[in-house]
């Protein structure tokens, strides 16, 4: 004992020593060392009343004690809070010694008290396991509440959206469909694939592609399944019309999952509908590598490959062996051997879709990214000769980065690309495709477009009938909360009319429903109400600013431009920041706040139409340089480079996300307000002081009543000047407001505030140079030589802008 405190007072005293003393020793730092080896001192003191307690307690006790608690800190619900596990341990371990007490035979012995004593233990007991229960069957908590940006641009009048007068693209087509299976015919686990499977295919070595199916997880793979990595079967559910073809061809292949309940028959709701409109959509199986397996996203996007591969080869006229139960076409081969094959000429292979989810969404775009490669990245051993016709890729709630070929994000140029996520995805929790999203990219050439959707209250799971609204296996899914999720069949809603537009768009040229793909409320009439943010890019977008150039907040990307701010009291360009992640890409981030003046007068710059034409025009000058001193209204502006025209059928576009993020002045400028408040001071007499003080504080209990609710949605003015210095000016709810950051309780607490989350979200915007010849016929729609973004309609706010530009629309 006097060894242990020498040489603890020693390492106390070096440490003091040098943290508060050496080379200079202030207040401060002397009263952090006392504070922390007070803190240590109780701590220790605290493990010895603990151990000292425990110790007098009986040993079969002491047993259960070390070995349950330990089981339970590692069990749901308890890993979920140390509270609630040592207050349980407690409540169980007093409740089992009143049961013991009043149990006894002589409890005619038991005083009064005791009895108390032991009833109160009964009933802590009871209420403990009463309020698990009920903390584990409650569903959670209801939605936040929120204002809806789109929704409210048109409510108040400034934005018009009919919706697209097109087909329902989520309604049955004409055609009866068809199903069946291919396997391997060896499945011992389901006969669809094994003895029961119409069409037969062979294995396929995947040991290059799955270095981690070895050990534990690979001997359970290979015990349950009854194959190794290098038999891989290749294995799909199969909807197709009954018809002429020949017909687009769709495969859709599910993400991790527990391999014991299979998850590809949980897309039947889009086989079946997408087979009824002219599709042939396969259901990839890929079972075999889920559950506990890491680093295998390029075998699942290999896998898809292969399959082409089989249905390349049925399409040019190989038969095959099987079952023909569901009835595939027979041919006769031989006198006795049966071959099906219902598929000859009827599949279109230049019009290929191809669809994941969750981990399966890594691996379309791993695949589409595999398909004209001439070797594997990670081996060059290996041999690549694909090059099949993938038109359109499209990703629900999809991982990123799991898979990464040399150490590099996979990069997609000149396809189609979708992605869909959910806000309350308990799994992929942050909006991992959209830094996919910006690794798509086009040169030119045939029209492709690329869009996101994000979708509030829908999760990860009730995209797939099997999955449901657990997105993490039971029983730790428990700690989700369910409640504020839409119902699953206006999830599955909301997946069939875009990803069923979204091919009717790539692989048929239907490029009527483009406008689905940049505004929600175009298909008001056919998706289920809730918001929805949609960010949208094609081959023939104009980018002048995309911010990722280079560090220099005055620069543009587009040659011989630059940018100008004024008034503002946040200006950066970074990486747009996201729960988990970045964005892969950097945006600029614009903040304002407009205050009274000195007189409690609005300084903001007050939005008025213009009366007439003289109104409209400005005075012939410099659009560079006239920009009035005198106005103190937050704005951003965008030079143009000389010479710039642009089609006049063009649309501005750009992108924005609420940064939610604080718009308050830097302290460097704050000190210049205190100043002025000090002088005003002075200028002012006390009864007027007083008065300024009195409204003030009336401001600041509006603003605290303000908060309790949600954050209103921000609106602001877009001005174009011409080369004339005309003038032009459309409000930004003319097409919609920025979304206030949608935020998401995912996971049921015990004791605390439940934890609210959210993250950057952008919106794509697309304002028709039309409108603005509307608001000045005298403006040049041809050449506009600046874009300024003015902040005078909401007081405050930091945004985030991206992607700015103009854009042609593509002809059908």
């Amino acid at each position: 004992a006097l060894g242990l405190f020498i040489a603890t007072i020693v390492v106390v005293a070096d440490s003091v020593l040098h943290r508060s003393m050496l080379p200079f020793p202030t207040y401060d730092r002397v009263a952090n060392a006392v504070r922390g080896v007070r803190e240590a001192v109780m701590y220790g003191v605290g493990m010895v009343v603990l151990a000292t307690v425990i110790a007098h307690m009986p040993w079969r006790y002491r047993l259960m004690l070390g070995a349950c608690a330990g089981v339970l800190a590692s069990s749901f619900p308890f890993s979920t809070d140390d509270r609630v596990l040592w207050v349980s341990v407690i409540a169980f371990s007093v409740a089992g010694a009143a049961l013991a007490v009043i149990s006894r035979e002589d409890i005619s012995a038991i005083t009064r008290f005791q009895k108390g004593i032991a009833i109160i233990g009964i009933v802590f007991g009871i209420l403990t396991v009463g309020y698990l229960l009920y903390w584990v069957m409650n569903p959670g908590f209801d939605a936040i509440e929120y204002r809806n940006a789109a929704r409210e641009a048109e409510t108040d009048g400034t934005a018009s959206v009919v919706g697209l007068s097109l087909t329902d693209p989520s309604e049955r087509g004409p055609h009866e469909v068809l199903y069946l299976t291919y396997g391997s015919g060896a499945d011992i686990r389901r006969p669809e694939f094994g003895r029961d499977a119409d069409l037969i295919t062979e294995t396929v070595d995947g040991r290059p592609f799955l270095a981690n199916w070895i050990g534990r997880s690979g001997d359970e793979r290979k015990d349950f399944w009854g194959f190794d990595r290098d038999e891989l079967p290749l294995q799909g559910r199969v909807w197709y019309p009954d018809g002429d073809g020949p017909f687009p061809l769709v495969l859709i292949v599910h993400g991790n999952h527990s391999m014991y309940e299979y998850s590809d028959p949980g897309y039947k709701y889009l086989g079946e509908l997408l087979a009824s409109r002219g599709y042939v959509l396969v259901s990839v199986d890929e079972n075999f590598i889920n559950g506990n397996i890491s680093q295998e996203n390029d075998a699942r996007g290999w896998l898809l490959l292969e399959h082409l591969k089989v249905w390349d080869r049925w399409n040019e006229g190989e038969v095959t062996g099987g079952s023909g139960k569901n009835g595939a076409r027979e041919s006769s081969v031989g006198d006795n051997e049966q071959t099906f094959n219902p598929f000859i000429g009827e599949i279109d292979m230049s019009r290929i879709g191809l669809i994941g989810h969750s981990r399966g969404g890594e691996a379309v775009t791993i695949a589409a990214f595999f398909n004209s490669l001439p070797y594997y990245p990670d081996d060059a051993t290996v041999p690549f000769d694909y090059n099949f016709d993938i038109n359109a890729v499209i990703a629900i709630a999809p991982v990123m980065g799991q898979y990464q070929p040399g150490g590099r994000y996979t990069d997609l140029s000149d396809i189609n690309y979708f992605v869909i996520h959910g806000a309350n995805d308990g799994d992929v929790s942050s909006f991992s495709g959209a830094s996919q999203y910006e690794h798509v990219t086009f040169s030119g050439g045939p029209y492709r477009f690329k869009s996101s959707l994000y979708v509030m209250g829908a999760n990860h799971g009730q995209f797939n009938q099997v999955w449901g609204d657990r997105d993490s296996r039971l029983p730790s899914g428990r700690s989700l909360s369910t409640r504020s999720l839409i119902a699953e069949r206006d999830q599955r809603k909301v997946a069939e009319v875009y990803i069923s537009a979204f091919l009717e768009a790539t692989l048929r040229g239907q490029l009527n429903y483009l406008p689905l793909f940049t505004d929600a409320r175009e298909g008001k009439q056919w998706l289920p109400e809730t918001a929805y943010l949609v960010e949208f890019d094609d081959a023939r977008s104009m980018k002048v600013a995309t911010f990722d150039e280079d560090v220099d907040v005055t620069t543009t990307t587009l040659a011989g431009g630059s940018t100008m701010a004024q008034n503002l009291t946040v200006w950066r360009e970074q990486r747009i920041s996201m729960k988990s992640r970045t964005k892969e890409t950097a945006g600029v981030y614009l903040g304002w706040e407009v205050l009274e003046d000195r007189n409690g007068d609005d300084v903001a710059y007050e939005h008025e139409e213009a009366s007439d034409e003289s109104d409209r025009e400005s005075t012939e000058g410099n659009v560079a340089t006239n920009l009035d001193d005198d106005d103190i209204t937050p704005r951003y502006v965008i030079d143009l480079p000389e010479q710039f025209v642009v089609d006049p059928s063009s649309a501005l576009f750009f992108s924005l996300a609420d940064a939610n993020e604080s718009s308050k002045a830097p302290a460097h400028l704050r000190l210049k307000d205190e100043e002025q408040d000090n002088q005003h001071r002075q200028d002012l007499g006390t009864q007027e002081l007083e008065r300024s003080q009195d409204q003030n504080n009336s401001n600041s209990n509006n603003e605290e009543e303000d908060k309790g609710g949600p954050r209103e949605p921000i609106d602001f003015t877009i001005r174009l000047v011409d080369t004339r210095s005309n003038v032009a000016e459309v409000l930004l709810s003319r097409f919609s407001m920025v979304q206030p950051q949608l935020e998401v309780q995912l996971r049921k607490t015990f004791v605390d505030d439940p934890r609210t989350d959210s993250e950057a979200v952008f919106q794509s915007f697309l304002l028709p140079l039309e409108w603005f010849l509307e608001a000045n016929p005298k403006f040049d729609v041809s050449r506009p030589a600046r874009i300024e973004f003015v902040f005078d309609r909401s007081p405050s706010g930091v945004v985030i802008l991206d992607s700015v530009g103009f854009r042609t629309a593509p002809t059908s």
